[in-house]
């Protein structure tokens, strides 16, 4: 990632954020990031509050604001860049600051669902209820026993002018939005799984009227309307501080949103208020049971599905617009003088990852278990699988969170945010769990319109590719999948591509090749060519690694519109220094040939129909160079088939492992 080209598929300009017509001289742009200045240790003076105020003292200190004078906006942004590497269990943990919850979702008064503003459940109350879902009942609301999750956003901070908080309010239309749709599935769910045994063949024989009863449609067309309501208040939200070029390509994010909205909205009302016939429901039971595949389920989903888990795809792009457009230095970064912190659009491990802020983080977690144990039992041959190669059954485990001893499958002890996972990995779970909690609990992965769309799959005879050879080599490596379903994975994964990084590797692996790497001896430092924003060489230095980092169009500031624009990662700020540098620049890193000898070359994801990864690898071998660390795929999306021959021809292969799969790769991190 790094080499720039023209030929990555579904990556254009709204979404890396290449925008050449923008202006360099937006009053708005944050200066490049450099340094901050050091702390200024000045005693206080005044001794009211002393104890108070060197809390607070220590505090912005932590967090990289000067406390003794008025902070800059070039102070903010360079926080706001240094908190999205904070370790996870400081992201993922609970709503930001300038984020309340008020009033339900639902806004019809005589709805269950109906709440006039949320205030959290003591703890003494919460341990004597019961809630439906796994949800910790202490987020429960006290006044209606309902989650966060069914609340709508406020952001009522005073200290802000509001010109300044058009972004944030159209963060929490967003927010709101995709709200409806997690409910709308968590109603669906919670249905499905109040029949008794909670099996998926007694779902398939229940019809429509014991499934959905009439509250729940009631609810579920409430809400809804709520996300058509808040999709045209989106319109009208997008902030005056964007250059006009990103204001036209946010606006439509928003468009698509409002859209997707109204499509909905005519499909659940159809859906809904369409009457059972009589004839139906006097089916005899010989009838009942020649329909047993077709159920409420089938009936509900049938008509929604696609729509619904559209909208949260279109609603995510939206969010993550917005996040790059402030990553990017579009967007400015406040101060809350109050309680005197950064405001910002929280990171993809807030927004995702805190219980009830988007969707059931804690369904999630004990629907994954279920599932891999479902697959677990239904092999079959129980004693074959228990008779896997542990080592290798764990290597696909822990990775979710999950660990296999005496013959059952179980959540690791601790939580997945206290396993030192970095954001890009341990959104790579979090995403995983929404797709289960999406696709099995809602009854979908056994419903009519999944058995259609994988069967048509299957017998789909892939045609031969036409247009240019760019596009036919993409569609022969394309994943063949249900179209929702590629959808979906293509919206976890590729904008967090556009963010972080193309590899996710798991703290494990890098553990592991940080073990091989230090029983080569003459190996003390690496080299990575092609680095992107920095993420992977932030990783490895964080490992203790000694790392370079060059790449041919390092991500700058949007005000340098001078300098060449990656085509990956758009003005995504980096993670770590990277230089701008290609072959001649690596050739005078190695010019000393005992250098060569101890550094390794680094290349991950290096782009396919391009010459770059063997001619990195030619220019390294030819300074005496021993070692290589190769991260992507063989005969797939990266390097080339010359590059792969030197590397074979050359290079003895150390060590091979898996890296963290979007179920669109098959990528290996390897040591020759």
């Amino acid at each position: 990632a790094g080499e720039v080209v023209a030929s990555i598929p579904a990556v254009d300009e709204a979404e890396t954020g290449i925008n050449l017509s923008t202006s360099s001289t937006s009053s708005t742009t944050p200066p490049s990031p450099s340094p901050p200045p050091p702390f200024m240790h000045k005693k206080k003076k005044r001794k009211k509050d002393k104890r108070e105020g060197a809390a607070t003292n220590y505090e912005k200190k932590r967090k990289g604001i000067d406390t003794n004078t008025r902070t800059s906006e070039a102070d903010l942004f360079h926080t706001f860049l240094r908190s999205r590497i904070n370790r996870v269990e400081e992201q993922a943990v609970d709503f930001p600051h300038w984020f309340h919850l008020g009033r339900s979702l639902c806004t019809k008064r005589s709805s269950s669902l109906f709440c006039s503003g949320y205030k959290k459940c003591n703890p003494s109350r919460a341990s004597s209820t019961t809630t439906s879902s796994s949800s910790s009942s202490i987020d429960e609301c006290e006044q209606c026993s309902l989650s966060p999750l069914y609340h709508s956003s406020e952001i009522n901070i005073e200290t802000m002018k509001n010109n300044d908080r058009s972004f944030l309010h159209s963060f929490a239309l967003i927010r709101d939005i995709r709200c409806c749709c997690s409910c709308i599935f968590e109603i669906v769910a919670q249905s499905a799984a109040s029949v008794e045994g909670n099996t998926m063949e007694r779902q398939r024989k229940h019809d429509i009227e014991e499934l959905l009863c009439n509250e729940k449609k009631e609810q579920a067309i409430e809400l809804v309307k709520t996300a058509k309501y808040n999709a045209k208040e989106l319109l009208g939200s997008i902030t005056n501080l964007l250059p006009t070029g990103e204001r036209e390509i946010l606006e439509m994010k928003f468009q698509a949103v409002s859209r997707c909205c109204a499509i909905l909205h005519s499909n659940m009302k159809r859906l809904l208020c369409k009457k059972i016939t009589q004839q139906f429901k006097n089916n005899t039971v010989r009838k009942k049971k020649a329909k047993d595949n077709e159920s409420s389920i089938n009936t509900f989903w049938g008509g929604i599905f696609d729509e619904l888990l559209n909208l949260m795809i279109k609603c995510d792009a939206a969010y993550y617009r917005l996040y790059y457009l402030q990553v990017a230095g579009c967007l400015p970064v406040l101060e809350d003088h109050k309680c005197e912190d950064v405001i910002h659009i929280p990171h993809p491990p807030n927004y995702f990852g805190t219980n009830n802020f988007t969707w059931n983080v804690s369904r999630g977690k004990d629907w994954k278990k279920d599932i891999v144990n479902k697959v677990r039992h239904s092999l079959g041959d129980i004693d074959a699988f228990n008779n896997m190669k542990r080592g290798k059954w764990r290597a696909i485990l822990n990775p979710l969170g999950l660990t296999y001893n005496d013959h059952i499958i179980e959540s690791l002890r601790e939580d997945p945010v206290s396993r030192k996972q970095d954001p890009l990995s341990f959104m790579h779970e979090n995403r995983f769990m929404e797709g289960l909690l999406v696709f099995w609990s809602s009854g979908w992965i056994n419903s009519n319109q999944a058995e259609n769309a994988l069967s048509s799959v299957q017998n789909e005879k892939r045609s031969s590719p036409k247009g240019d050879h760019q596009q036919k080599f993409y569609e022969q490596h394309e994943t063949i999948a249900p179209q929702i379903l590629a959808d979906w994975r293509d919206s976890c994964r590729d904008l967090l591509c556009n963010l972080y990084g193309y590899a996710t590797i798991a703290p494990s692996t890098l553990l592991r090749i940080k073990n091989d790497l230090q029983n080569l001896d003459s190996v003390n430092n690496v080299v990575e060519m092609g680095a992107g924003t920095g993420y992977l060489a932030h990783l490895f230095d964080e490992e203790g690694f000694g790392i370079t980092a060059f790449d041919v169009a390092p991500t700058v500031p949007l005000k340098c519109s001078s300098v060449m624009i990656n085509e990956y990662h758009g003005l995504t700020q980096p993670f770590f220094d990277v230089k701008k540098g290609d072959e001649k620049q690596l050739r005078s890193f190695l010019k000393n040939q005992k250098h060569a000898h101890t550094t390794a070359l680094l290349l991950c994801y290096p782009p396919p129909l391009s010459s770059m990864a063997e001619d990195m690898l030619s220019t390294f071998k030819s300074f005496g160079g021993r070692c290589v660390i190769h991260v992507g795929e063989f005969s797939g999306l990266t390097g080339s088939s010359k590059f792969q021959h030197l590397l074979q021809r050359d290079f003895k292969l150390v060590s091979r492992y898996d890296c963290l799969q979007w179920g669109t790769d098959s990528t290996e991190a390897t040591i020759w």
